[in-house]
């Protein structure tokens, strides 16, 4: 950031954009960025428009002084490639997991780092029945960490570590499997819950930052449609009970996935998110320019 507020000091009549896509606990950015805190306060206060993914990262430009323009823009997904039918691919997830019947399994897609909160998932394992199992697709610093924490939990056999894997397969991974589950620490937004969703799986999540923007919980959010199951962080109890909840309700399901969908297709779709960067961000700008 601090460059932007450099560069408006030595030009101030050329205008700029300043994007917040902030995942981490803003309490740890701003610990970071103390040494430069005059100029990272500049930051905020000089920019001419603020895009933000969330509005949890919205209230956060107004606690850092803008009182400019604000446009709430999310991150968009490829919603035809996360919703389309089953194919072989699938087919070979599976068998890369190796599924078996009966299986309920968990996945999550993520980078392996303590705010995405995959060890609480781990600890909740072995409170649910044998034939749920955890599917964890990504890679990070913590896997050696989460893989002595399954072999502590007793549940080393039932989580599978994928490991990386290409972006385009992705939406393979979710939809070899039942339930999607991150509960996260922070999140600026969340990306990952919202191409699971597109997939058609139901989520578990916190409603830490961004997230309550999309994911709304029956009971939490009353009047609302309901989008997936919120969990409070680092809470395996209340996983174990969102997961049975899951299992044991067949047709909520059904409802709350076509419910999340629907909001995806209609919100969260590139094309969608590309419009509103040009019609609400940068042609106002170049209109004001003349």
């Amino acid at each position: 950031m601090t460059p932007s507020g450099i560069f408006k000091l030595l030009r101030p009549a050329v205008p700029y954009i300043l994007t917040l896509q902030e995942g981490d606990r803003l309490e740890k950015i701003e610990r970071m960025m103390f040494p430069l805190w005059p100029l990272f306060t500049l930051v905020f206060k000089r920019a001419d428009v603020i895009q933000v993914i969330s509005t949890f990262l919205g209230r956060w430009a107004r606690r850092r002084g803008f009182t400019g323009r604000l446009e709430v823009i999310p991150n968009g997904v490829d919603v035809a490639h996360f919703s389309r039918e089953e194919g072989s691919a699938v087919d070979d997830a599976k068998a890369d997991i190796g599924k078996r019947i009966g299986d309920v399994l968990l996945v999550t897609t993520s980078r392996l780092v303590g705010k995405n909160g995959i060890d609480v998932v781990i600890r909740a394992l072995p409170l649910l029945p044998q034939n749920v199992r955890f599917v964890v697709v990504g890679i990070g610093p913590d896997e050696l960490t989460l893989k002595r924490l399954a072999r502590t939990c007793g549940v080393e056999e039932r989580v599978k570590f994928i490991g990386e894997v290409d972006n385009a397969a992705v939406s393979n991974y979710l939809k070899a499997c039942d339930i999607f589950i991150r509960p996260s620490r922070s999140e600026g937004f969340g990306t990952s819950f919202v191409e699971a969703m597109a997939a058609g799986l139901p989520v578990i999540a916190t409603q830490e930052g961004g997230i309550a923007d999309f994911l709304f919980d029956e009971k939490r959010n009353p009047g609302v449609p309901v989008t997936g199951w919120a969990v409070d962080t680092d809470s395996p109890g209340q996983i174990v009970e969102a997961v049975k909840d899951i299992m044991s309700r067949p047709e909520k399901v059904r409802a709350v996935v076509a419910t999340a969908k629907a909001m995806v297709a209609e919100k969260y779709d590139w094309s969608i998110v590309a419009r509103d960067m040009r019609e609400k961000v940068f042609l106002p700008l170049l209109e004001k320019r003349g």
